[in-house]
């Protein structure tokens, strides 16, 4: 076997005191140097261990290299980049299209893909000397951009390595497009404050440059060419900085692929017959874990995405950075993915089973991969109180009635670090109570201040707690699924969890359910997004919930509605389990 490694969001220059020296030099006494430096010493103690056993052959670089698109920035993550043992491709960011600086942009027009050529140029030439037998397309030519009005240098390649390169990564083709916006960022610029949402350089959201001279029509090209030499079935691997869908509750459209545009690229691959080539999409961004099914559609369950959490720290855990994976390959194909990263100096790892496209092809070693039993979803109870933790470090108590049809959701107070759902849904650290009424009302309840809102989440459930009829509400990613939906679950795969296996389901209103092998429920991951709660087991009581557990403070009141994210675009689940749009 042989191995890569991926891994993404450097930004180098944030927390840097490198606006000083006017950006001649980069400081090195920052935690966005510190991580990345720990990453390259890491990731090569990896690699001088594995070099009689699955030695890796490449490292990926996904993005966001820089803080801002600076020259020096680019200069010291390519001068750390360049002390890795192996082999490294880098791909651009949002981060890295154009230069700003507290004081605003730097150019007129976004030039950050000049500068990372410039500086990544010897990476890329050495890139297309690694073997004489592998295939390294790298365009960089200049083309018109219209969203930007101006001349730039799409980063886009492609990298096949043959078998002079690595045997067993040969067959793989990496494909990465630059679909990068060049849209300036919304006003205002600078912005100290970042509220309401606007700053300097470029948005965060993908554009696939479908003109003349733009990444689409290279794109195209570069399908046709794999379907003229013929690919294996998941051999093609995307890699793109932005992922196909966001993170809840950020809208597809606004940080990642909108649908017009996801719709787009699925149509361009199956144009070519390209589908089943696929692996999936090696993404960034986010700065989070994930992985799962990167569209809805069911005939594309399978096409993976991956996301890695970012080098410079996580968006969730503070104590979390210097992220990496390293998957395993053999004779051409993806057969599994450990994740690495530092807490508080001390490495951590997950080996993470990821359900692999191959159908009815055998695998590499010759052996069809083996059936898994398909555990039958639990039952669920209809009344119950249970205590959680969330993946940011707050707690909270659930107290759950169907019969009565109400629940109560207390939050726990959070930290700057370690947000609780109070604040990504009304942005305050202050404890918080959400009540669920029988007659579809959620009111949100202030205990520190004694106030209380509505939230309009009615107009978006006609029901209470419905998720079989298209709706997809927030107190449905509470708790279990209904009782009377719990048999939709549908099994996806068997997991590790902290070294624990876990059955993975996908449940009815968006959710994603990990069970133990006594079917306990250990944590779930609401609208295959970044929204995790883990269940304290010990903590379940059953039964019966006392009356005024549910009854509402006297400060809620229709009258009052909440300020939180109630004019998001609403967010629709099909009617299949597990599946949202």
């Amino acid at each position: 076997m042989a191995s890569f490694v991926f891994l993404a969001d450097l930004h180098l220059g944030e927390g840097c005191a490198s606006a000083a020296t006017g950006y001649l030099r980069n400081d090195t006494s920052c935690y966005s140097w510190a991580h990345l430096n720990a990453t390259v010493q890491k990731v090569n103690a990896i690699i001088d261990s594995r070099r009689a056993s699955s030695p890796v052959g490449l490292v990926l670089v996904g993005g966001d290299l820089s803080a801002s698109a600076q020259p020096s920035e680019f200069a010291t993550a390519k001068a750390l980049l360049d002390r890795l043992a192996v082999p490294y491709l880098p791909i651009m960011g949002n981060h890295d299209v154009w230069s700003y600086s507290a004081r605003g942009d730097w150019t007129a027009t976004p030039e950050g893909d000049s500068l990372f050529a410039a500086t990544f140029g010897d990476t890329f030439a050495s890139a297309a000397a690694l073997s004489p037998q592998s295939v390294f397309v790298y365009p960089n030519s200049t083309a018109h951009s219209p969203s930007c009005n101006c001349s730039t240098r799409f980063q886009s390649w492609e990298f096949r390595p043959a078998a002079d390169f690595d045997r067993h990564l040969a067959g793989l083709t990496f494909l990465a497009p630059d679909w990068n916006t060049r849209l300036r960022a919304p006003p205002p610029c600078p912005n100290p404050s970042h509220l309401p949402v606007g700053g300097c350089g470029v948005p965060g959201q993908a554009a696939l440059h479908a003109h003349a001279g733009g990444v689409m029509p290279w794109f195209e090209s570069r399908l046709q060419a794999i379907a003229e030499r013929g690919a294996q079935m998941g051999s093609v691997l995307l890699l793109t900085h932005q992922p196909f869908r966001c993170r809840f509750p950020i809208p597809d459209w606004a940080f990642c692929f909108s649908t017009n545009d996801k719709a787009s690229v699925r149509a361009a691959i199956d144009r070519h017959g390209q589908a089943r080539s696929f692996f999936g999409q090696l993404a960034g961004h986010q700065h989070r874990w994930f992985h799962g099914d990167a569209f809805d559609e069911a005939e594309w369950k399978g096409f993976v995405q991956w996301e890695n959490s970012a080098v410079k720290g996580d968006v969730s855990d503070g104590a979390m950075a210097s992220s990496f994976s390293v998957f395993e390959v053999e004779l051409g194909h993806v057969v599994g993915v450990t994740r690495f990263w530092q807490e508080h100096g001390t490495w951590k790892t997950q080996a993470v089973d990821i359900e692999i496209r191959r159908d009815s092809v055998e695998s590499a070693s010759g052996l069809r991969s083996p059936a898994r039993s398909v555990p039958t979803p639990p039952s669920v109870p209809l009344e119950y109180a249970q205590r959680f933790s969330m993946s940011d470090g707050s707690t909270g108590l659930l107290n759950y009635d169907w019969p009565h049809r109400r629940q109560r959701v207390a939050h726990s107070n959070s930290t700057a670090s370690r947000k609780s759902q109070c604040f990504f849904w009304y942005n305050t650290t202050e404890p918080c109570i959400e009540y669920f009424t029988s007659n579809s009302e959620q009111y949100v309840y202030f205990p520190n201040e004694g106030s209380c809102c509505l939230e309009s989440c009615a107009d978006r459930c006609p029901s209470w707690m419905n998720v079989s009829d298209g709706s997809c509400c927030r107190e449905a990613a509470v708790g279990l699924p209904r009782p009377d939906s719990a048999a939709q679950c549908e099994y996806n795969s068997t997991v590790t969890w902290e070294g624990m296996l876990v059955y993975w389901f996908h449940c009815p209103a968006c959710l994603n359910y990990y069970f133990d092998e006594k079917m306990r429920p250990r944590l779930f991951w609401a609208n295959d997004h970044q929204y995790e709660v883990r269940f304290d087991i010990d903590s379940l009581r059953p039964g019966p919930q006392p009356a005024d557990v549910f009854a509402l403070p006297e400060s809620c009141s229709p009258a009052v509605k909440c300020k939180g994210f109630n004019a998001s675009p609403k967010i629709v689940c099909d009617s299949s389990p597990g599946r949202h749009r």
